[in-house]
């Protein structure tokens, strides 16, 4: 059974959540963004009339940082923030896919070709190589996805206790 998801519920209007998430939170630099301002907020990202797209702020990079995703609902006695979805970016997801393959399929060669040569009469010493390295770059992919996700164990519940503050809002579900 799947969990309900979660809704918080501001007594604020739509417009006036608008305008205190775009106030507390910094866009989206457009590209990767090395040195930081002194003033720069604690959460990044966007907000429309009808949703919400936010992260938290790291000083380090980690492409399996946690997103979140809400639509805003306006109600007649405030607002509420229907969670869609707490994730890493589809972008990443697609990324590690292509790249598994590719080290799948590349490193399947290189390794099969090693070993024919290692099994053969005059094997080079390098040749060993082409065994390791294809396991050695699929161990280190199978490391690097817990360890981003480890590191963003609790981005999700930090991003939760902002939103409440910023817009005084409740857990309703």
């Amino acid at each position: 059974m799947e969990a309900a998801p979660l809704i918080l519920f501001s007594p604020h209007s739509r417009e006036e959540c608008v305008a205190r998430l775009t106030a507390s939170l910094d866009k989206e630099p457009f590209v990767f963004a090395p040195f930081q301002r002194r003033d720069a907020k604690p959460f990044i990202g966007s907000v429309t009339p009808t949703s919400l797209r936010v992260r938290k702020r790291i000083n380090y990079g980690n492409s399996f940082q946690t997103v979140l995703c809400a639509d805003l609902v306006a109600r007649q006695q405030g607002t509420e923030l229907r969670f869609a979805t707490s994730r890493v970016e589809s972008s990443t997801w697609l990324f590690m896919w292509l790249w598994v393959a590719a080290v799948l399929i590349v490193g399947g060669f290189v390794f099969t070709f090693s070993v024919i040569e290692i099994l053969g009469k005059n094997p080079r010493p390098q040749a060993w190589m082409g065994v390791w390295l294809p396991l050695w770059v699929l161990g280190i992919t199978a490391v690097m996805i817990p360890l981003g996700r480890w590191l963003a164990r609790d981005e999700e519940l930090k991003i939760i206790v902002f939103l409440k503050e910023v817009l005084d809002a409740d857990v309703v579900r």
